[in-house]
Protein backbone atom coordinates (compact mmCIF):
# COMPACT_ATOMS: atom_id res chain seq x y z
CA UNK A 1 0.00 0.00 0.00
CA UNK A 2 1.39 3.34 -0.96
CA UNK A 3 1.72 6.04 1.66
CA UNK A 4 -1.41 8.10 2.05
CA UNK A 5 -3.75 5.61 0.41
CA UNK A 6 -6.75 4.28 2.22
CA UNK A 7 -6.57 0.89 3.86
CA UNK A 8 -9.30 -1.68 3.13
CA UNK A 9 -12.66 -0.57 4.39
CA UNK A 10 -15.11 -2.63 6.39
CA UNK A 11 -18.07 -1.09 8.17
CA UNK A 12 -15.95 1.96 8.88
CA UNK A 13 -13.34 4.04 7.10
CA UNK A 14 -9.78 3.99 8.37
CA UNK A 15 -7.02 6.09 6.92
CA UNK A 16 -3.64 4.40 7.40
CA UNK A 17 -0.23 4.77 5.84
CA UNK A 18 0.69 1.06 5.81
CA UNK A 19 -0.98 -2.32 6.12
CA UNK A 20 0.70 -2.67 9.51
CA UNK A 21 -0.94 0.57 10.68
CA UNK A 22 -4.26 -0.70 9.38
CA UNK A 23 -3.89 -4.02 11.21
CA UNK A 24 -3.05 -2.23 14.44
CA UNK A 25 -6.00 0.14 14.07
CA UNK A 26 -8.37 -2.78 13.52
CA UNK A 27 -7.17 -4.81 16.47
CA UNK A 28 -8.86 -2.46 18.90
CA UNK A 29 -12.23 -2.46 17.16
CA UNK A 30 -12.73 -5.51 14.96
CA UNK A 31 -11.07 -8.83 14.38
CA UNK A 32 -9.67 -9.02 10.83
CA UNK A 33 -12.10 -11.78 9.83
CA UNK A 34 -15.02 -9.51 10.80
CA UNK A 35 -14.05 -6.95 8.18
CA UNK A 36 -15.75 -6.93 4.81
CA UNK A 37 -12.66 -7.23 2.60
CA UNK A 38 -12.43 -8.16 -1.04
CA UNK A 39 -10.49 -11.36 -1.74
CA UNK A 40 -7.58 -9.45 -3.30
CA UNK A 41 -7.33 -7.24 -0.21
CA UNK A 42 -7.42 -10.30 2.04
CA UNK A 43 -4.63 -11.96 0.04
CA UNK A 44 -2.51 -8.79 0.21
CA UNK A 45 -3.13 -8.46 3.94
CA UNK A 46 -2.31 -12.15 4.42
CA UNK A 47 1.03 -11.74 2.66
CA UNK A 48 1.90 -8.73 4.84
CA UNK A 49 1.08 -10.72 7.98
CA UNK A 50 3.24 -13.62 6.79
CA UNK A 51 6.17 -11.28 6.21
CA UNK A 52 5.76 -9.79 9.68
CA UNK A 53 5.52 -13.30 11.17
CA UNK A 54 8.78 -14.35 9.46
CA UNK A 55 10.49 -11.14 10.57
CA UNK A 56 9.41 -11.72 14.17
CA UNK A 57 10.73 -15.27 13.96
CA UNK A 58 14.13 -13.94 12.88
CA UNK A 59 14.19 -11.27 15.59
CA UNK A 60 13.24 -13.77 18.31
CA UNK A 61 15.88 -16.23 17.13
CA UNK A 62 18.57 -13.53 17.13
CA UNK A 63 17.59 -12.29 20.60
CA UNK A 64 17.66 -15.81 22.01
CA UNK A 65 20.99 -16.66 20.37
CA UNK A 66 22.54 -13.44 21.67
CA UNK A 67 21.25 -14.20 25.17
CA UNK A 68 19.35 -10.92 25.31
CA UNK A 69 18.80 -9.96 28.97
CA UNK A 70 15.21 -8.71 28.52
CA UNK A 71 13.25 -11.97 28.66
CA UNK A 72 9.94 -10.10 28.92
CA UNK A 73 10.59 -8.49 25.55
CA UNK A 74 11.20 -11.91 24.02
CA UNK A 75 7.97 -13.22 25.59
CA UNK A 76 5.99 -10.26 24.21
CA UNK A 77 7.43 -10.88 20.75
CA UNK A 78 6.51 -14.56 20.98
CA UNK A 79 2.95 -13.67 21.95
CA UNK A 80 2.72 -11.23 19.06
CA UNK A 81 4.00 -13.95 16.73
CA UNK A 82 1.31 -16.34 18.01
CA UNK A 83 -1.40 -13.71 17.48
CA UNK A 84 -0.14 -13.20 13.94
CA UNK A 85 -0.21 -16.94 13.33
CA UNK A 86 -3.83 -17.07 14.53
CA UNK A 87 -4.75 -14.16 12.27
CA UNK A 88 -3.01 -15.84 9.33
CA UNK A 89 -4.87 -19.09 9.95
CA UNK A 90 -8.21 -17.30 10.16
CA UNK A 91 -7.59 -15.33 6.97
CA UNK A 92 -6.44 -18.45 5.12
CA UNK A 93 -9.62 -20.25 6.15
CA UNK A 94 -11.63 -17.25 4.93
CA UNK A 95 -10.12 -17.74 1.47
CA UNK A 96 -11.26 -21.37 1.28
CA UNK A 97 -14.69 -21.47 -0.38
CA UNK A 98 -17.53 -23.01 1.60
CA UNK A 99 -18.56 -26.42 0.32
CA UNK A 100 -22.21 -27.32 0.59
CA UNK A 101 -22.63 -30.84 1.93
Amino acid sequence: MAAGTAAPRGNFAVEATTWHDFVLSCQASLAPWELDLEEADTVKWLEQLKVEHRDLDDVIRILIESRHPDLMKIQRLKKRKLRLKDMISRLESELIPDLDA
